[in-house]
């Protein structure tokens, strides 16, 4: 008798959001978090203050930039942290197991991982991997030292958590390096949207029909639904335009939903 089972467990979600600023990637993010359970992580941007004749010196940020949509959302001090060192991200990733099991999820939910942003990973990791190399300020090599160790704690994480890794965008140039005028997705880890099971462009548009401005989440790709999928969407499409919905994502994006 041949098995022709094939169950290899329920893989984790991995989602990408990308925007300018100001176009609803941290609020969306909390909604997860309220809704399904889990922790915001919220990073700060080291900034150098120090010239490079000397010892870099950089001073911490007072308080999150996704603080305010958090609290608006309503997570609590417990779904919240912010991390402006590199130790202290560590110590959750460490510990992940642990705090997983700790959380108290809705409805037996996954718990979800929001790292807001992946600049603010990616600066953090990089300072940290300058101190270990002793190093002034990061260079080319901790930022590739950076890049390895930001994948294995994604992997790690992935274990015990969905994840949403919350991505600003750059400006896009030419071969020549002119800048062309538009913007592009700054993902990182740098293959993050080849590895995400789906990526989602946000912004906010004004509705030809009613004026209002609505929010616009548009579908740059989805890894596991065959392209040809007539189902596939092109732009996620809320019940209520003005009330963004974490299950209405998710059941758009075709996930099955013992995955959430």
């Amino acid at each position: 008798m041949v098995d022709d089972e094939f169950d290899l467990g329920v893989e984790r979600i991995k989602l990408a959001f990308s925007g300018a600023p100001n176009s609803g990637k941290s609020h969306m993010g909390a909604l997860f978090v309220k809704t399904f359970g889990g922790m915001f992580v919220d990073f700060g941007k080291p900034i150098q203050v120090s010239n490079f004749a000397s010892a870099a010196k950089y001073y911490d940020a007072l308080k999150g930039h996704a603080l305010t949509p958090c609290r608006h959302v309503g997570l609590n001090k417990y779904q919240y942290r912010f991390i402006n060192k590199w130790a202290d991200f560590q110590a959750i990733v460490d510990n992940s197991e642990m705090i997983r099991d700790s959380i108290k999820t809705i409805d037996n939910h996954i718990p979800w991982m929001i790292l807001d942003d992946s600049e603010g990973f990616r600066s953090l990791c990089a300072m940290w991997c300058s101190s270990e190399n002793g190093h002034k300020m990061p260079n080319k090599n901790d930022y590739s030292m950076a890049t390895s160790i930001t994948r294995t704690v994604l992997g790690t994480l992935e274990m015990n958590f969905n994840i949403i890794m919350v991505c600003q965008v750059k400006d896009k140039y030419d071969g020549e390096g002119n800048n062309l005028g538009v913007t592009t997705p700054a993902f990182y880890p740098p293959n993050l949207e080849h590895i995400a099971n789906a990526s989602i462009y946000m912004d906010y548009i004004e509705d030809e029909e009613t004026g209002n401005i609505r929010p616009l989440h548009t579908v740059r790709s989805i890894k596991d639904v065959w392209v040809c999928n007539k189902n596939v969407p092109k732009e996620i499409k809320y019940k209520d335009p003005l009330k963004v919905s974490p299950i209405e994502m998710l059941e758009q994006l075709q996930f099955d939903k013992a995955q959430w």
